[in-house]
Parts: structure tokens; C-alpha cells; sequence
């Protein structure tokens, strides 16, 4: 049950975002600037997950 509700969140992710991360760095060094706002929010939402980990033990 657990991996169904991932990928079910994590196909509205991408349907969200447009693509994944690795299509994301792609897309943004081909020279697409919008995309560097979202590589930066991935970069961002990466730290603070690993921040949140390592400080309390929080899995989220």
C-alpha cells in the first residue's frame, strides 16, 4: 500500500513540475532559464529534507 501511495504522489509530482529531476537538470542546461527556478527549489527542498533528518530523525 505504501509504494502505491508514493508513486501516486510521485506522478502528481511530476505531472506538477512538468518532468523529474534529471529531465529538469537537462532542460535547464540546454539554456531554458525557467527551469532554474525549479532545480533551485529541488536543490532546496533536497537540504531541508536531509537538514530535518539528520536534526530530528523526521522521515517525511
Amino acid at each position: 500500500m505504501s509504494v502505491m501511495m508514493g508513486a501516486l504522489i510521485f506522478g502528481i509530482g511530476m505531472q506538477l513540475g512538468g518532468g523529474c529531476a534529471s529531465g529538469t537538470r537537462y532542460t535547464c542546461c540546454a539554456g531554458k532559464a525557467r527551469f532554474l527556478l525549479r532545480f533551485t527549489g529541488c536543490g532546496c527542498s533536497r537540504w531541508l529534507i536531509t537538514w530535518l533528518w539528520c536534526k530530528f530523525g523526521l522521515w517525511l
